[in-house]
């Protein structure tokens, strides 16, 4: 992906390349941008201008990872950051470090940029550096840029079509990152977590076991209510309604408090708890019907919102969900204190990926505070809990406190059976009950709702990788440079690989091997075949044959190896095909935890001047396949 030079002022984007492996130390695909500029100094006043414009229009709350000497830098660490800040807004996953290479010429500065890519769209960073060059370009010729606001918009717009869609899939890129678990695109929202036989796919908090029949009956709280009901777990008594009146008849019968909801929602969308009156339930009934036709009056149940996590029949989190509202202080009045509530910068917008929510004091807060005697003005006593939110779930701007800790074992196995009664292996299940110390058979309890995509606290998607992944995702993954048909070895560790039950897949430019037999031939080079092979959850170890030097160009199809084996130099013996070959050595040595070469290179005065990599081993035949035997049993 190349550019041809920017029209926009004194800096311009001369070329964008996109790299869709992995580079040296980079856990994400990269665009290359090269840029140059006239000028290295540049008035403090622009600065000024261009810090208000970014501000004001690229406020972005995530944090980036920039090489000291890139961020220090007046010019080009604004760009980065101001670049970084527009994609992070649209939700694109930023983690890697971000490089920059500055190389002074007569004319000016030409600096080399390292971005994170998403291998779907790279695009977006193209689109995003454009935007924010405009900008700055503008405003270092003293003009004043204009529709700014639409600009960002229309990128904003542009990036978010191609991100992570809501807050659980960042969270578990995120959380990938950190371990030091690959991770890559496959479609849709859909995710993969490291390679081959030990990855794992989630969309959000589906996961490639979720039951799909499980998942259509959660998502439908009459059939969900009924499976569990026939089963003996105690749910509230509900009923589907027609009409606002139905709606009404039906709280009466129940008698108030009462909860309506949408039948066919999950997520907390469009649930109000804790209705008193009449008029409140005809207000209720307006706003759900607006989201669903299926509108549910249920039993309001006393008691403490807890919600219990399940992965395969284990209980692994409980959180208290307390609902939003305010706590007093005896000093200030209830709009202040929610005011100064809804200031914590850990607090989002409701509808945003914020992990917790502000609290507008709208239509429902004022009518729990009516019901309470209070208004805005009231000054609560100190310490009393003022209730602005009905539901208490964290969309709502409920607050999550941990509760796992003493839980008793009866309430533990009620959630697990729960799920296990859905046939899902992950599964938020929402329980009403006095105290979850207390066992719900002598204290009564209802479950409420079983969520199959539940939202999950920011601390678990760590732990649940740490549940769905062994060895982090990943598979032994050795890279062979030159000839494998020149070898001896290769037919004999396939025999070996077999006998011992371990599927070998060889990924080349022509193709991937499975156990022995093509399965595909993919176009393009080596790192294309990589990341095919790599998808196939049946692949226990993963070659690489690298047979040109594509790899220094596209990146390998892996962030590192646990071996490269070099069995010739690529090219010819000319000038400019070892120093290609010296590259390409040097940059997967680099990527590996060890290096050998085949004995017949050991008096090639090239191949003892590949790269200055330590610790490369000279071996023979017999003593490569035992180093890659050793290599595939250590790591499996």
């Amino acid at each position: 992906m190349k550019q041809a030079a920017s029209p926009f002022g004194q800096i311009q984007l001369r070329e964008l390349q996109f790299i869709p492996g992995y580079l040296l130390e980079r856990k994400q695909p990269t665009v290359v941008a090269k840029l140059s500029f006239n000028n290295d100094s540049v008035s403090q006043r622009h600065l000024a201008i261009f810090d208000r414009i970014v501000e004001t229009h690229l406020a972005s709350d995530r944090e980036f990872a920039l090489t000291e000497k890139l961020s220090e830098h007046v010019i080009w660490g604004r760009l980065v950051q101001a670049t970084l800040s527009l994609l992070a807004i649209g939700g694109m996953p930023l983690f890697d470090v971000v490089d920059g290479f500055f190389k002074r010429q007569k004319r000016g500065t030409v600096v080399t940029l390292l971005l994170p890519a998403l291998e779907h769209a790279p695009g977006t960073v193209g689109l995003a550096l454009n935007a924010v060059l405009e900008i700055l370009n503008l405003i270092l010729s003293d003009k004043q840029p204009e529709a700014v606001a639409d600009k960002v918009d229309l990128v904003r717009e542009s990036v978010r079509r191609v991100s992570p869609r809501g807050v659980n899939s960042m969270l578990f890129l995120q959380a990938a990152h950190e371990a030091g678990i690959p991770w890559r695109y496959v479609n849709s929202n859909i995710y993969q977590y490291g390679w081959g036989s030990k990855a794992r796919w989630l969309d959000s908090s589906f996961t490639d076991e979720t039951s799909r029949i499980g998942v259509f009956v959660a998502r439908n709280k009459v059939s969900s209510a009924s499976v569990l009901r026939k089963a003996g777990l105690p749910v509230p008594e509900h009923s589907l309604v027609g009409s606002v009146e139905a709606a009404v008849d039906f709280a009466q019968h129940l008698g108030y408090p009462v909860v309506v909801k949408p039948a066919d929602m999950d997520g907390g969308k469009g649930v109000f708890a804790l209705l008193r009156t009449e008029q409140s339930v005809r207000d209720a009934y307006a706003k759900v019907v607006e989201l669903s036709g299926n509108v549910l009056v249920e039993k309001h149940i006393e008691g403490n919102d807890y919600r219990l996590q399940v992965h395969n029949g284990d209980v692994f989190w409980i959180a208290h969900r307390i609902p939003g509202g305010v706590t007093g202080d005896g000093i200030g009045t209830v709009e202040q204190l929610l005011d100064e509530l809804n200031a914590d910068p850990m607090r989002g917008e409701p509808g945003t990926n914020a992990w917790r929510k502000r609290i507008p004091l709208d239509d429902e807060a004022l009518g729990l505070l009516r019901e309470e005697g209070l208004d805005r003005n009231s000054v609560p006593k100190d310490q009393q809990f003022v209730r602005l939110r009905r539901a208490c779930n964290v969309a709502a701007g409920g607050v999550p406190v941990p509760a796992l800790d003493g839980a008793h074992p009866d309430n533990l196995e009620l959630g697990a059976r729960a799920a296990r009664l859905l046939r899902l292996d992950l599964a938020g299940i929402d329980l009403l009950i006095p105290d979850i110390k207390q066992s719900w058979r002598h204290s009564g309890a209802a479950i409420c709702e079983v969520n199959a995509q539940p939202q999950l606290s920011q601390h678990l998607q760590a732990e649940l990788l740490g549940r769905l992944l062994t060895n982090n995702g990943r598979i032994p993954a050795i890279v062979i440079i030159g000839d494998l048909s020149q070898t001896s070895w290769y037919v004999d560790l396939q025999a070996w690989a077999a006998q011992s039950g371990y599927c070998m897949g060889l990924a080349t430019g022509e193709g991937v091997w499975i156990d022995g037999a093509q399965v595909g031939a993919v176009r393009g080079h080596a790192l294309e075949a990589g990341l095919a092979m790599l998808l196939d959850p049946k692949v226990d170890v993963a070659f690489f044959q690298l047979t040109d030097n594509s790899a220094t160009q596209t990146g390998l199809a892996v962030d590192r190896a646990d071996l490269l084996v070099v069995t010739d130099l690529i090219g010819s013996p000319s000038d400019s095909d070892i120093a290609r070959s010296k590259r390409l050595v040097s940059m997967v040595g680099r990527m590996s935890k060890s290096t050998c070469l085949s004995e017949h290179l050991m008096n090639s005065q090239e191949a003892l001047e590949l790269a200055g990599l330590s610790e490369v081993e000279y071996l023979p035949s017999d003593q490569i396949l035992k180093r890659i035997k050793c290599c595939i049993e250590g790591e499996l």
